[in-house]
Parts: C-alpha cells; structure tokens; sequence
C-alpha cells in the first residue's frame, strides 16, 4: 500500500487498510527520497558501501574498486530494524573491481549487487521493478549478483569476471552454489544474454538453468533464463 496523507492522528492509504490489523508496512513517497541519481562517480578503497533503501532511483556509469560490498538494496522493516520499501531502480553501465571480497558467509557481503533479505523476515517486503544491465564485474567474493525477495525484475547483458575466487580460496568445494548470478524467493525474473569469465574454473552448472551463468534457489516463480522458463521449486 501507499500512505497517500498523513496527519497528526490519521494515515490514509491507497487501499484497504484490513490488511494491516497487527502489521503495517506501507511506502511513503513524500520520505522516499523518490528520483536519486548516482551517475559518473568513482569509489575505491573503503569498506563501506552504497545502501539503497529507497526508490525510484538510479545508479549509472559508476567505478567502484576495492570497495566493501559495493551496492545492497536492502532493508529491514518487517523487524522493526530500519529502510522504506525501494523500487524502480536501475543500475547500469557501471564497473565493480575487486569488490565484496570477503568469503561467502550470509549471502550478503560477498555480492557487488546484493538485492533483498535472507532472514528470518525475507518473505516481507518484495523489492519489485530493479533493471540490473551493462555491468562489469570483476572477481567479487561469490556470485557477482545475489537476488532474494524480488519481484519483476531484470538482469541482462552483464559481464561477470571469476565470480566466486576468493569464496574457493577460503572454502573450497564446500562453498556451495557457484553460478555467476544467483535468484531465489523471488518472482517475475528475467535473466537474458549475461556473459561468465571463469579463468580459474571454479564455477559448475546450475541443476536446473544447466549453466553457470545462473543459480536458482528455493521458492522462485516465473524465473526465465534467456528465453527459456526455469522450473520452479517450493
């Protein structure tokens, strides 16, 4: 839903608020910083990261090199923690070198681009309308995109450079999934026409996508992948 007007003892939503008896989670475009742009900048040699917590917004013709975790849309509101609900967000033509290093260990900060929760409370909210496209990524610390809890979104003609080195390094073949890009509790995904340079040879297939291109997790829906639909899994 969205809060359409607040006052002092009323907020008015766009639809039923029945829905919200015991708990509401609405977006306010009035504080959502709606129509940021990050464009033509560079980042490198910090730990921190850009943290989406809003939208619309766009991040273009971005360089981050050796940097933290590089982008996370990502928030918190169904445990009361922090971050609004972000949307319709675009990254694009944008290169990430040697950032999000550190080993695999929660599926968060090991991704350049990591979308959505794997808590307790990834099923709330559903990060919907992002365009991931025309990216470089180079040796991130596990997949170079990570997707959880996202709905109607797109990710194509991405180039992902030895996605998974350093996770290899630490772990070996007890890593787990090693695809370039990896999707799940999400809905309404394309995946088109993205591209894996693995000089090191530590990626494998995916079951059920058959490539190393792009992993699939438990409780997707409608996931194509170039073109073709990817068998769903409760």
């Amino acid at each position: 839903s969205v809060v359409e007007r607040l006052s002092v003892n009323i907020i008015r939503f766009n639809s039923s608020a029945e829905a919200f008896a015991t708990e509401a989670v609405a977006f306010f475009p009035q504080w959502a910083c709606d129509g940021w742009m990050i464009v033509n900048s560079r980042f490198s040699d910090c730990y921190q990261r850009v943290l989406i917590q809003s939208g619309s917004g766009k991040f273009i013709n971005n360089t981050m090199t050796r940097v933290g975790s590089a982008i996370m849309i990502r928030s918190t509101p169904a445990s009361h923690n922090e971050g609004g609900v972000p949307g319709n967000i675009t990254i694009s033509a944008s290169t990430m070198t040697d950032t999000a290093v550190v080993p695999f260990y929660d599926k968060t900060m090991s991704s350049p681009i990591h979308i959505g929760l794997n808590t307790e409370d990834r099923k709330l909210p559903i990060y919907s309308g992002i365009s991931i496209t025309n990216n470089t990524i180079v040796q991130p610390g596990d997949a170079g995109i990570n997707v959880w809890t996202a709905s109607n979104l797109e990710i194509l003609n991405n180039d992902i450079i030895d996605p998974h080195v350093f996770t290899f390094r630490a772990q070996g073949e007890a890593a787990g999934h090693a695809q370039a890009i990896f999707v799940s509790h999400s809905n309404m995904v394309r995946v088109n026409d993205n591209h894996i340079h693995d000089s090191t040879g530590v990626c494998r297939p995916d079951n059920r996508t058959g490539s190393p291109v792009l992993g699939v997790g438990e409780g997707n829906t409608d996931i194509t992948f170039n073109g073709h639909h990817v068998p769903d899994l409760p």
